[in-house]
Parts: structure tokens; sequence; C-alpha cells
């Protein structure tokens, strides 16, 4: 039972894993997004990227921090996210934090800028830079991520073979007691029968040469009453040993 259930929690260990992975990956696509409706809001003045920045800051405080959340493209699906595992996720995460806090004050100052001109190209091209550097950042996170999930399935593999061994060497260490209990308890009623026998026997013979006796010899009990009388004694008494004892 207790391999089963370290199984079972290697799966769903597993599962967050992929899910935190995930997580990690979707911040390259929504950082994609941002740009464009920086773009779009920059061009038009109607894109809204408040939403898209939320999201990308709320995710790599979850990653950094760790917390439940609900997973909406997995069926709404509650996951603990746990805090970063190791120290080159953590600088990994606020690296890409720090990025993320001058593209959007970059942003701010673009959308408030004129429309045309070549500050306004400059300005561009720096956004672009930067949001090719944030989606760098992500792709190296999510490597990082998905390196420290395999290390973690290579030990969960090497604990099942180890307790998988253990388990077999207990199973082969009990098999051998019950054996050897086995055949303890067949030599103790093989022991018992011999002695049972040898005791028949004796008393056999004993009676036997009570009975062959040619004087008459009775036994008698606590009680008084006769167990056993030889052929003499009945012959002598006139009665049968049966009679006697009765």
């Amino acid at each position: 039972f207790g391999m089963v259930a370290f199984t079972i929690s290697g799966i769903q260990d597993q599962e967050v894993d992929a899910l935190i992975i995930d997580l990690a990956g979707r911040q390259r696509m929504l950082q994609e997004r941002h740009m464009k409706e920086v773009l779009l809001a920059q061009q038009y003045r109607k894109a809204n990227s408040t939403p898209t920045t939320t999201e990308l800051l709320e995710t790599l405080e979850t990653l950094l921090f760790g917390r439940k959340i609900t997973v909406s493209w997995a069926n709404d699906h509650e996951v603990t996210v746990p805090p970063a595992p190791t120290e080159a996720i953590r600088l990994a995460i606020q690296g890409q934090q720090e990025l993320l806090v001058q593209f959007i004050a970059r942003s701010d100052g673009f959308l408030k800028g004129t429309q045309d001109g070549p500050g306004e190209n400059a300005s561009a091209l720096e956004l672009l830079q930067l949001s090719d550097d944030i989606v760098a950042k992500a792709d190296t996170l999510v490597a990082l991520y998905d390196a420290w999930a395999s290390a973690r399935i290579s030990r969960l593999v090497q604990w099942q073979i180890l307790l998988g061994v253990i388990v077999g060497l207990l199973g082969v260490m009990l098999i051998k007691q019950i054996r050897a209990g086995n055949r303890n308890l067949e030599s103790e009623v093989l022991e018992r029968k011999q002695s049972e026998q040898i005791l028949r026997e004796s008393e056999q013979r004993h009676i036997q040469v009570l009975d062959s006796a040619m004087d008459a010899i009775i036994t008698i009990d606590q009680e008084r009453c006769i167990t056993f009388m030889n052929r003499a004694a009945a012959t002598t008494f006139h009665i049968s040993a049966l009679e006697a004892k009765g």
C-alpha cells in the first residue's frame, strides 16, 4: 500500500509539474499578445492591454511565491503551485519581472506619444526588442522548469526501483520465514506422533507383561475402582477383566 500511495503521489506531482511548465510557457504567448495590443492601441486607440498585463504579472508572482489557482484552460482544475523550487528558476522569474516592468513603463510612454515621426518608430523598435527579450526569458524559464521536472521524475523512478527491491527482499524473507515455520511445525507434529506411538507401544508391552504373569495382579485408581486385572486374577476370582472394570 505504501508503494501504491507513493506512486499515486508521484503521478500527481507530475501532473502539477506539467501544469506549471504550461503556465510558464503561456508567458511567451501572453507577451506576444501584449506587444500586439500595444501596437494596436497606438495605431487605433482601441485595444486594451490591461488584462494581459495583469495576467502576466500575476502569473510571475504565482510562479515566484506559489499559491492556489484555478486553471481555466485545464477544465477549471484547481492547482497548488509551489514557490520557485530552485535558485536558478527564482532568478529567471525575477529577471522576467524586471523586463516586464520596463516594458510596461515604456509602452505607457509609447502610447502617450504621437503616432508618426522617427521618435515613435524608434520607440516601437525598442519595445519590440524588449518584448523579444521577455519572450527569450520565458523560454529560458520553461527550459529550467522542464529540467527540474525531469530530474524529479528520475528521482521518482530511482525511488520506485529501490522500493521495489526492498519489497522484493522483504517478500523473499517472509516466504523463507513461513517455510521455516511450516517445517518446524511439521517436525513438531511428527515428533509428537512418534512420541505418542512409542508411549502406546510401551503401555501395550507393559499390559502384555502383566497379563502374562503367573501371580494375580489387580490395579485400582484413587476411587478404588479396578482399572486392570490380569488373567491369573480373573481365574482366581472367577470374574472376567471386563466385568471387574464394570
